[in-house]
């Protein structure tokens, strides 16, 4: 039994970024020029606007898309992916719960910051966000994007600052500085999916484009030691002892 190995044809649309990375990967660019967006336009109009509100919501959303993004990159076992998803997805209702009281207050209600009881629950949420682009700033690091992740992680001390304190000109550098290090990873996103698409392919094909190294192959893999020819003389051997039992005595007819 001779097993003939053929060559392993790569399946070329297997390496393809799926749609969800694409849409995980576009949010990278487009999150941080809404925020961008939404911090201009509070500069120019005011903190009560509410077509920045609007963008403000939109923007929070996008982000969502990022903390998902970076987390996806990080090794499964990960506790920092983990870390990230959750400050991420909380930091995003926070944030754009603080969009939509700036539409409230563009009607003229009152800000929820400004209430107290249960109002005061947009507060600690809110501060989710900056913590999950100071986590996601550190996986990037971890992703060896280390300029990239090193100025996330200033932009998300600043963002502090500049939201808590109204700072409407400090705001829109640290979006500038959000866009740059986000925006930068779409040139290598494309190649770390790639990557890891290509080796579990690999290995699917290896397997799938080798039909005949089937059942000699797996014991010999097993570490049990396979010899087609002792499989056939044991055969020959079952097929004499055989005719022997059928016949014991080869002189009657």
């Amino acid at each position: 039994m001779t097993a003939t190995a053929q060559p392993v044809t790569a399946d070329p649309t297997a390496s393809d970024p799926t749609p969800t990375e694409r849409l995980l990967t576009g949010a990278l660019l487009v999150a941080p020029l809404i925020y961008l967006a939404a911090d201009s336009t509070y500069a120019a109009r005011g903190w009560d606007d509410g077509a920045a509100g609007v963008l403000h919501v939109l923007g929070a959303i996008a982000y969502g898309f990022v903390v998902l993004r970076v987390a996806t990159w990080l090794p499964r076992t990960s506790w920092l992916a983990a870390a990230v998803v959750l400050t991420g997805l909380v930091g995003m209702a926070g944030n754009v719960a603080y969009g939509f009281d700036t539409i409230h207050w563009s009607y003229g209600d009152t800000q929820l910051v400004d209430r107290t009881g249960v109002a005061t629950l947009i507060k600690p949420l809110g501060l989710f966000f900056p913590l999950s682009i100071a986590l996601a700033a550190w996986g990037l690091t971890r992703l060896r994007h280390r300029w990239q992740g090193a100025l996330a992680l200033v932009a998300a001390a600043v963002w502090l600052v500049a939201h808590i304190a109204n700072i409407a000109a400090l705001a829109v550098a640290v979006n500038v500085a959000l866009v740059v290090a986000f925006g930068s990873l779409l040139w290598t996103a494309s190649v770390r999916d790639t990557s890891e698409t290509a080796p579990a392919n690999s290995s699917a094909n290896s397997s799938s484009t080798h039909p005949r190294l089937s059942a000699a192959d797996t014991t010999s893999a097993q570490g049990v030691n396979y010899d087609p020819r002792h499989v056939r003389t044991t055969s020959r051997h079952i097929t004499v002892r055989a005719r022997r039992d059928s016949n014991p005595h080869p002189s009657d007819p």
